[in-house]
């Protein structure tokens, strides 16, 4: 068996030398995702192994001059790292090399180096155009909305808007920048959705989970401010509206002003079961279901009673729902809140 493959390693190595000098120079650039691999002993570069598909999710992004980004989060934004080409021979930081076997204004195939040559553990990489990965998904039913007469869609895996500042790579980084001094002693949660219009516009933005009446100031002015900051998603060729939810939990401790501490384990309050369950409530809110937002308030409520929040959502879901009864009982509890600002 190691006689067999040495020889395929063998004939490989001469293609190699050879084909290594006939590649032509088309640039790199542009955002890759990763289909599949294998190793170069059980695999050819025109015929993709199926039964080593790649399950998970890989997207490299190079850029000049000489970047590179490398994620498995589809909504990760880019944090570049130095790499240097010579002739087909990429090497990334930490001396991880890799030959380029292939590529064409779709495709990129690499092949690893093990000890800056190909060894029986080298591996092969087959990457497409983020483009053709993401026409390539389907559009679940839930990823469209309809808001204020127009259909939106959800920001997803198949349709994401990337933040584009220079300065700030994060949108999350850019959004604590403006709002961070607003922060009160203890747990903060806040969450906004905005709508990135085809057009560079931002509309609809709503503040769900409040902190104080100053960071819903800053939080609008600053979201709106990024308007020009997006590349939108396309679908069937076409930008369209998505949209986008914006939102952190941070602790800020009593004696250490500029520690802003935002590990989820650290929250009681705003724990991970009481922030996914205000995310189903919002996105029924978003989509007029009064009732079923009501029940996953009320796990909220569970974890965090007389949260000024989940009030205040009551209030409005009541409403809506034609229990003004309810609603005018949790208007008289909300009034004693740091909230009352919003009761006009």
């Amino acid at each position: 068996m190691m006689k067999v493959c040495q020889y395929r390693l063998g004939l490989y190595l001469l293609f190699f030398v050879t084909y290594s000098y006939s590649q032509n120079t088309t640039s790199l650039n542009g955002e890759w995702i990763l289909e599949t691999k294998a190793s170069v002993l059980y695999s050819k570069i025109n015929n993709k192994p199926i039964s080593h598909t790649n399950s998970g999710y890989l997207r490299v992004t190079f850029a000049r001059p000489n970047l590179v980004d490398i994620t498995n989060n589809y909504a990760a934004n880019l944090h570049f790292q130095k790499f240097s080409r010579t002739d087909n021979i990429i090497t990334l930081q930490f001396g991880r090399q890799f030959l380029i076997e292939k590529l064409t204004a779709k495709e990129l195939v690499l092949v690893e180096l093990e000890n800056n040559q190909i060894n029986i553990k080298s591996v092969r990489y087959w990457f497409i155009k983020e483009q053709l990965y993401l026409d390539k998904l389907p559009l679940k039913a839930n990823d469209s909305l309809f808001i204020n007469g127009n259909f939106v869609y959800r920001a997803s895996k198949k349709l994401y808007p990337k933040f584009t500042n220079k300065k700030y790579p994060d949108f999350h980084i850019y959004m604590d920048t403006h709002i961070k001094s607003c922060y009160e002693n203890g747990e903060n949660f806040y969450l906004v959705t905005f709508v990135l219009k085809p057009n560079g516009k931002i509309s609809d933005i709503e503040i769900f989970h409040r902190v104080n009446k100053e960071q819903d100031k800053k939080i609008r002015r600053a979201i709106k401010n990024s308007e020009g900051m997006w590349k939108l998603p396309k679908l069937n060729n076409k930008k369209v509206p998505i949209l986008y939810f914006i939102e952190d939990r941070v602790n800020k401790k009593k004696t250490q002003k500029k520690l802003l501490n935002f590990a989820p384990h650290t929250f009681k309050k705003y724990s991970d079961t009481y922030y996914k369950n205000f995310h189903k409530a919002v996105l029924n809110i978003k989509q007029k279901n009064y009732e079923e937002a009501l029940k996953y308030i009320a796990i909220c409520e569970n974890v965090n009673p007389n949260e000024p929040n989940l009030i205040f959502y009551n209030i409005r879901c009541y409403e809506k729902i034609g229990n003004m009864k309810k609603s005018n009982e949790n208007k008289e509890i909300l009034k004693n809140t740091k909230l009352k600002y919003l009761l006009k």
